[in-house]
């Protein structure tokens, strides 16, 4: 296997992955806090990744490279994943991933600019394809029972969060780039970013006098626990795989490609909400199927 094809299937199973954990998300957000969320995935999700790390080895690296990726962790997890959670928090899983989707976007043409990434005609198209579809499946109407909170805010706080999440790539991607001898393990710089961000959110949350009122949810054993598991999911499923991908292919492409969970959620959601799929969705997901293709260089299928 290639290592694009290897980069690329990251991504998807990224994108899978955080398909699931929206809506694992979504359940765990009803009880505690946006900063809570975010802090006890940071936590549990270092320990997570620490012990691996131990496993398999470290790899050694300089200290501009360690700076760099405790920036991108810093804005890109300890801000940018804050503003999703509270975005997923007042929206539901099916509008914040409608505004997650203006992601890819955000990464390709910034990559376009500051990483001087060049792709051909048939992956652009894929990604414009992609992009489309996505949008198109979900701009289906809010299923009944999906609360929208507050969409003003949900939108702004959604923004914000695919900004930062656009910088923390974009820092993550050059990190890669620069990397030509290829010795910088993806388990290792997804620790660093994760350890980062929890860093920052403590210290903004103890400078703000907040911490203890984060932290005080976690002695629910109930809660720990499904936190424990949510946290297994985004973290080696969302997150490793997605710098696992940004290592192997373009920021552009492992973006848009990471950006399909939305045609993940929609089956999800129906079974959770019971809402049926309309056939708006449907032809959305095959427009994007259709992009996705493109991407994978296999256009002459269609």
């Amino acid at each position: 296997m290639g290592p694009e094809i290897l980069g690329a299937l990251a991504a998807l199973g990224s994108s899978a992955a955080w398909a699931v954990g929206s809506i694992l998300w979504r359940n765990i957000s009803t009880e505690i806090s946006s900063f809570s969320m975010n802090l006890g995935k940071g936590i549990i999700g270092c320990i997570y990744l620490s012990i691996v790390c131990l496993i398999v080895g470290l790899t050694p690296m300089d200290l501009r490279t360690f700076l760099l990726l405790g920036v991108s962790g810093i804005i890109g997890i300890s801000i940018g994943d804050t503003f999703y959670f509270m975005s997923l928090k007042n929206l539901g899983p099916r509008l914040s991933s409608l505004i997650g989707a203006l992601t890819p976007v955000f990464i390709a043409l910034s990559a376009v600019v500051f990483l001087t990434e060049t792709s051909s005609f048939t992956k652009w198209a894929g990604i414009l394809l992609t992009v489309s579809g996505v949008t198109w499946v979900m701009m289906e109407n809010t299923p009944k029972n999906e609360i929208v909170q507050n969409k003003t805010l949900g939108i702004k706080y959604g923004l914000l969060g695919v900004l930062c999440t656009t910088i923390g790539v974009l820092i993550t991607k050059s990190v890669f780039d620069k990397d030509t001898s290829s010795t910088i393990s993806p388990i290792q710089v997804t620790f660093i970013r994760a350890f980062s961000g929890t860093v920052g959110l403590a210290i903004w949350g103890g400078m703000t006098r907040q911490l203890k009122d984060w932290v005080l949810p976690f002695r629910n054993p109930r809660l720990l626990k499904n936190l424990s598991i949510v946290v297994a999911n985004s973290v080696f499923g969302g997150f490793f795989l997605s710098i696992l991908a940004l290592k192997f292919i373009d920021a552009s492409i492992a973006s848009t490609l990471g950006s399909i969970s939305p045609l993940f959620i929609l089956p999800m959601v129906a079974l959770v909400y019971k809402e049926k799929i309309k056939s708006r969705a449907v032809i959305g997901a095959v427009v994007a199927i259709i992009g996705i293709s493109f991407i994978f260089g296999l256009a002459f299928i269609f």
